[in-house]
Order: structure tokens, then sequence, then C-alpha cells
């Protein structure tokens, strides 16, 4: 399965053609599918992947969307913000997740260093 501009579309609604044309979509999605293949690790589902391409295009379309807001009207509304802001936090998950090697999935072994020292204090 890859991922269609009708299925960021499908995630961001509202944003239509008119506001961010289906060449910029479609761009948005060949790059973050070249950002997921460099990043992916072991044993990564297409599942996983396909997620991870869907969640970063939508960044960047979004991003696309949020500079047309802010070069027509001058503002960007808060709500495209707090999702830019979302769909940010949720990219980088998603690259963690799919950068990781196979085997369960723990927290990094500094917060747990960091956690446990400040415990012991």
């Amino acid at each position: 399965m890859t991922v269609e501009i009708d299925d960021i579309r499908e995630i961001l609604l509202g944003v239509t053609n008119s506001l961010v044309p289906d060449d910029a979509v479609s761009f948005w999605i060949d790059l973050a599918t070249d950002v997921v293949e460099a990043n992916i690790g072991e044993d990564v589902t297409d599942a996983k992947k396909n997620r991870a391409i869907k969640v970063l295009s939508c960044f960047y379309t979004l991003q696309s969307y949020a500079t047309y807001l802010q070069t027509s009207s001058g503002r960007v509304p808060n709500t495209v913000g707090t999702q830019l802001a979302e769909f940010s936090k949720a990219a980088s998950v998603m690259l963690s997740i799919i950068s990781r090697s196979a085997g369960p999935m723990a927290p990094p072994t500094t917060i747990i260093a960091t956690t446990k020292t400040l415990l012991d204090a």
C-alpha cells in the first residue's frame, strides 16, 4: 500500500486543493517517503511505515497551509498552530518507532538512569 493524496486530505479535513494543490501534497508525500526510507529499521511492518509516511506528509502539508495563511492573511489561527505542533510531535514519535531495531520498545536508558539518580538522591 502506498500513501496517496486522498489519504492526506482525509486526515487534514478542510485543507482543499485550492489551499494546498495536489502537486504540493504529492511532493510532501515523496519527501516523507524518502525520509522514512532513510530511517527505517529492521522488521518494520508496512502498516507502521505507511503510518509514518502519512504523519510526516500531513505535517509537511499542514506546514504549507500555515505558510499560505501567514502570507495571505498575516496570521495563522491558533488551531492550525496547535495541529502543526501535534503533527510535529507525532512525526518525531513515528520516526523514532520505525528507526528502532527489532525487539520490545522501552524508554531510552538515559531517562531511566536520570530518573533513578533523582530517586536515589
